[in-house]
């Protein structure tokens, strides 16, 4: 049995527990007939990884001193890439996952369109950590918005301005983080900043386009082996962000992934 910790006093951040509780699915995936047991430190947004199946799990209010603790892992050189290495795991053959519960589903189902293709889109969900991530997400949506698609920006922060026919999704009016990642994954695709709502999208095989500006893809958690799943990356250089070519690419998403 793997047994593994996930915690931090002050919290872990959510893309972060995806990332690394993705780890744990691949061991169970590349080692049929093993266990895992995951210890959890009950911090903000814990709840996120509670919900992988075959995983038991443990409520600690420490480091029990036998489990692996994937945050000390992660803040080796290969970040992410520490821990798959730690568990003899094939990095460049890996899937990421997320595991919405079937309630959870339901409630993303409740502002899909059924006659339409459904797109989510953050709007600088991840901006009040850095200036660098951001992109020219207004084109995007509204590009979408004329083609009659119908677009669920999620808003985090409440700063975003009036989008014409797109549907704003403000977190506040939600119940929970687990309910809006549940709308993600019912979405047909996603396109925003590197980030949970990226992970989570792509761990649920939703085509994704994620925009990396603050880091190097590869430093993270890419090659993931989902295949419509796609990078753009300009190391703190967001104007380098070409909003055509991302334009493109999710046009093809969209008229590949027919309805």
């Amino acid at each position: 049995m793997l047994k593994a910790y996930l915690g931090h006093p002050k919290g872990i951040g959510v893309g972060d527990m995806i990332q690394w509780t993705s780890a744990l699915v691949e061991f169970m995936i590349q080692n049929p007939g093993e266990t895992v047991e995951l210890a959890y430190l009950p911090t903000k947004h814990t709840d996120i990884c509670l919900n992988i199946p075959g995983v038991k799990y443990l409520k600690v209010d420490q480091h029990p001193k036998s489990y692996l603790n994937l945050y000390d892992l992660h803040l080796q050189p290969g970040r992410v890439q520490s821990i798959f290495s730690t568990l003899g795991l094939d990095w460049e053959n890996k899937n990421i996952w997320y595991f919405p519960s079937e309630s959870e589903m339901t409630y993303g189902r409740l502002f899909v369109n059924h006659k339409r293709k459904n797109i989510v889109v953050p709007w600088h969900l991840y901006g009040r950590w850095s200036k660098f991530d951001t992109f020219d997400s207004a084109k995007l949506i509204s590009t979408l918005v004329e083609m009659g698609h119908n677009v669920m920006v999620l808003d985090q922060d409440n700063v975003c301005p009036d989008l014409g026919k797109a549907k704003v999704i403000k977190y506040q009016e939600h119940t929970s983080l687990r309910n809006i990642l549940g709308l993600v994954s019912q979405a047909d695709l996603f396109v925003g900043v590197s980030n949970f709502a990226f992970y989570a999208a792509s761990g649920t095989r939703v085509p994704s386009i994620g925009v990396f500006t603050t880091i190097d893809p590869k430093k993270l958690f890419y090659p993931i082996g989902f295949k419509d799943c796609e990078v753009h990356y300009a190391e703190k250089r967001p104007d380098l962000i070409d909003i055509d070519k991302i334009i493109d690419s999710s046009l093809r998403f969209l008229d590949t992934n027919r309805l």
